[in-house]
């Protein structure tokens, strides 16, 4: 992969000053909010026992979670779903905005919520969907997934990141082929958060580079394991892949971009 040629000045915009000093800074909570919501806590109809779901993090999660009786808002293994004191009103606004993207071009309907994980980072996306929401399933960004962003000091990555999850959503909707590995879904969803970023630097301020970063930090050699999500390099090229879709060939359907990844995975060796 030639670094050099995917961060061509053609793609990647300078950040205006005022926006390098909101992405620049620690997130700072200033007030009781989620994104998509307000008021009680988000969690589970308390008949659910058990949700399927995938998430951006290999071995960290598996195709089916319980949840817990005594309550409903936690995911066990995984998470429980919080809700934040309220973002940065930039920051906030940003992923307001790329969420009402996202179910845009993606043409699903999912709601997203802020989760605390049980241990490392991660986000996840599941078909089911909250009480007193009906849709195509729901979107959990994990609290610490989206601070080591700011850490690494790739706040770009986040709205990759959440690209990868409405994907998922999008493969449920679509009934991607269950397969015996976690990995091809998630490098298609790889390669659709690449689409996805390359549509979001059309009309917004964006690095991909750090796009890049973030999704080949998420990679794993876990290869035996049956939640192997792929090596940083298969998903770093997925999504670059992904991404020259939307540069380069100008295709601007999430339609053709889905039946692009699967062709991109099966190139790949996916038994689909």
């Amino acid at each position: 992969m030639d670094t050099n040629v995917f961060c061509c000045t053609r793609v990647v915009r300078a950040v205006p000053i005022a926006l390098a000093a909101v992405i620049c800074i620690p997130i700072v909570w200033i007030a009781m909010e989620t994104v998509d919501g307000q008021g009680a806590m988000p969690r589970f109809a308390s008949s659910t026992n058990s949700i399927e779901l995938i998430g951006c993090v290999g071995g960290q999660d598996a195709h089916t979670a319980a949840i817990s009786g005594a309550d409903s808002s936690h995911i066990e293994g995984v998470g429980r779903i919080i809700i934040l004191p309220g973002l940065n009103p930039a920051v906030d606004q940003a992923l307001r905005e790329d969420c009402n993207e996202l179910r845009k071009v993606f043409q699903v309907n999912a709601p997203m919520f802020f989760m605390e994980e049980e241990s490392g980072y991660n986000a996840v996306a599941t078909p089911e969907s909250l009480e007193g929401f009906v849709g195509d399933g729901t979107v959990l960004f994990g609290r610490r997934m989206m601070e080591l962003q700011y850490i690494n000091g790739t706040p770009d990555g986040i709205p990759t990141i959440l690209a990868h999850e409405f994907a998922h959503i999008l493969q449920y909707k679509a009934r991607f082929p269950r397969l015996a590995t976690a990995k091809w879904q998630e490098l298609h969803a790889d390669y659709m958060a690449g689409w996805f970023t390359g549509h979001r630097s059309r009309y917004k301020p964006h690095i991909p580079m750090n796009s890049l970063i973030a999704v080949f930090n998420v990679g794993d050699y876990a290869f035996n394991h049956p939640n192997h999500h792929g090596t940083p390099q298969e998903r770093a090229a997925a999504f670059e892949r992904g991404f020259w879709l939307n540069i380069n060939g100008n295709v601007s359907s999430s339609a053709i971009a889905f039946q692009e990844g699967l062709n991109f995975i099966r190139g790949m060796g996916a038994p689909l």
